[in-house]
């Protein structure tokens, strides 16, 4: 019997081994059709099949990782982060040498503005492949995004040591350069990659911006100018290239070029704004009421638009304000210190006109909003001296005194005539009387 029950039990067993490597075949293979069809959907745009198939695949095969990383890619492009999120978390647990799925969570760490956790994900890739001169960048880009910046530099560094043409690696290494405070040095990274790429419009911004805070206007001029050829459709190329001409009094060569870009682009209010800002600044030069009337004309219609910047809104103030409407200069520099990102002239307009209307302790809140918007960036003299006034025609002297102690301190060793004079007699003002 024991003969006859143990050749018996063997084919048992054979018959079970083959059953169970058919099953496998066949699961692979539909696990492999799956896949493919979810390949496929995806490609030809429809998602919702897509993820089906996918999430087929996986109840089939749950430990398999490329389906995961599929469907975080697709559940991503949804807007479905928290479950793009999930599967490359499961990803990253099932395989975690590999370097794709940690990649990927740190893009989208970056993606979700969570750049501290983004530095350590891509960090982790980075020791699993540390001469990989792409993940390298990816790291430097989130270093410089958490406020690392000297670790941004070493990074991406690494990177160029791997390939120092990379163009992408010495953009970045440039944006580094300029947020340290070395300008000089981000130029010459600039230049020289304008001249192997000079269509790369955004090397060109950097560059045009890089000139301005070195003092070379002409030069950001050039870089704007070179833009605006590159990318004559985008209206906004016009009107960087004018506000950069009249920062150097090229008022009229700023018209010409926003009066060109409103033959092209009528109705767009960036355009409208910066040339009645133009005509505006013409105006006040030269004290041309033909000029002011352009300004008034653009600026209401650019102000009546849905959304109009704080810049637009400050110029229309300006312009009632010229024209002797003080109430409707109010109500405009209003709306125009409510409205971010805030011009900060417009604090100053605003407290011009409330001076004029006789509420001194309005002018004193913009004046203050003024210095506080404004910081350590600029010297605040008159700003100082005027504050110092208004404190004493309120009868705040501790505050006259902490006001004029900042315009004396800030004052140049020779200060101006007007400004000394000022100086010594709202001290005088100040004084105790004997």
């Amino acid at each position: 019997m024991r003969r006859v029950a143990t050749p018996l039990l063997a084919g048992l067993r054979l018959l079970l081994a083959l059953a169970v490597a058919y099953g496998t075949v066949t699961a692979d293979r539909a696990f492999m059709r799956l896949v493919a069809a979810g390949d496929e959907a995806a490609q030809r745009g429809d998602r919702a099949q897509a993820l089906e198939a996918y999430s087929g695949a996986l109840a089939l095969l749950p430990d398999a990782v490329a389906p995961y990383l599929k469907r975080a890619r697709l559940y991503q492009s949804a807007g479905q982060t928290e479950l793009a999120l999930r599967d490359l978390r499961r990803a990253a647990d099932l395989d975690p040498s590999s370097t794709r799925p940690i990649e990927w969570l740190g893009d989208w760490h970056l993606a979700n503005d969570r750049v501290t956790r983004a530095v350590d994900y891509y960090r982790r890739a980075t020791a699993l492949e540390d001469r990989n001169d792409r993940l390298l960048v990816k790291l430097s880009t989130a270093q410089l995004q958490s406020e690392q910046a000297d670790e941004a530099l070493a990074t991406v560094d690494r990177a160029l040591a791997l390939r120092p043409d990379a163009a992408e690696a010495r953009y970045l290494r440039a944006l580094i350069l300029r947020t340290l405070g070395r300008d000089r040095e981000a130029l010459l990274v600039l230049d020289d990659l304008v001249a192997s790429q000079p269509g790369h419009s955004p090397t060109r911004e950097a560059l045009a911006a890089v000139s301005e805070s070195l003092g070379d206007y002409r030069r950001a001029v050039d870089e704007l100018s070179a833009l605006s050829v590159l990318e004559p459709d985008r209206p906004s190329r016009a009107v960087a290239v004018a506000i950069a001409m009249t920062r150097i009094g090229r008022d009229a060569d700023a018209l010409d070029v926003l009066e060109r870009a409103r033959e092209r682009f009528p109705s767009d209010a960036d355009v409208l704004a910066t040339l009645g800002h133009a005509w505006l600044v013409r105006a006040e030069r030269t004290a041309d009421a033909d000029a002011l009337q352009k300004a008034s004309a653009l600026l209401a219609t650019a102000t009546a638009q849905q959304t109009p910047s704080s810049v637009a809104l400050s110029d229309w103030g300006r312009v009632r304000q010229l024209h002797g409407d003080f109430d409707g200069a109010a109500a405009a520099l209003e709306r125009a210190v409510a409205t971010p990102p805030v011009a900060p002239e417009a604090y100053l307009r605003l407290a011009t006109v409330r001076e004029r209307r006789g509420e001194p302790a309005a002018a004193r809140s913009a004046l203050e909003a003024y210095a506080a918007l404004i910081g350590d960036r600029a010297p605040l003299v008159q700003v100082s001296l005027r504050l110092t006034e208004l404190c004493l025609t309120l009868g705040d002297a501790a505050g006259a005194g902490r006001w004029l102690e900042r315009a004396e301190s800030e004052a140049t060793d020779e200060p101006p005539p007007d400004v000394q004079t000022r100086i010594t007699s709202l001290r005088r003002r100040l004084a105790p009387a004997p």
